[in-house]
């Protein structure tokens, strides 16, 4: 099968060799080859500092809020999703990173905004409306991520990162004719 190559990669020393099975998955190897090659394990776990762009836009999101709207700011966080997935569609390692850094603050900032949003909305059981949003927040992240690990065995990265571009895609819609527009009044926008 011409997608099925074995690839060598030889420690520097010659002492260690590490054979691999292409599947199709070229950021798999690259990482191996980096970690095993060129030992960079340090320096790869730095990728968890994205999450701080997740804490930043998280509290940038609530401000935001009482400027534009929460359906603006949402939208705007999903929008931002997007457009960091499709970044780590491309080629470039720096693109793919700043793609990172986009998806995590986007994702943060329109998780906090549906977050806070949820006690808003509600009228009476405020708590049991917010314990709600975190029930099918995790109970949805579990079976997608479930479904998208499958999908992402068998298919690849970019057919998983569409469909969360598609799921977002699809967020942003039912937030804008759920949630129509008016104008920024405080609470409960």
């Amino acid at each position: 099968d011409e997608d099925r190559a074995l690839m060598r990669a030889t420690h520097a020393g010659g002492a260690e060799e590490i054979e691999l099975q292409r599947t199709g998955d070229r950021w798999g190897i690259a990482f191996i080859t980096l970690v095993h090659v060129w030992g960079v394990l340090p320096l790869i776990s730095l990728i968890f500092l994205a999450y701080l762009s997740g804490t930043v836009s998280a509290r940038w999101a609530g401000g935001l809020t009482e400027r534009f709207g929460r359906r603006t700011v949402l939208i705007a966080g999903t929008v931002l999703m997007v457009a960091g997935l499709a970044l780590t569609l491309t080629q470039l390692l720096a693109l793919i990173m700043a793609g990172l850094l986009l998806f995590t603050a986007g994702f943060f900032a329109a998780h906090s905004v549906g977050a806070g949003w949820t006690g808003v909305i509600a009228t009476t059981g405020r708590a049991q409306a917010a314990s709600l949003y975190n029930l099918a927040y995790y109970l949805g992240s579990s079976v997608i991520g479930w479904a998208g690990g499958l999908g992402f065995q068998s298919l690849g990265w970019t057919a998983l990162a569409l469909t969360v571009i598609g799921l977002a895609c699809t967020t942003a819609v039912i937030t804008a004719v759920v949630h129509p527009a008016r104008p920024p009044v405080g609470r409960g926008t």
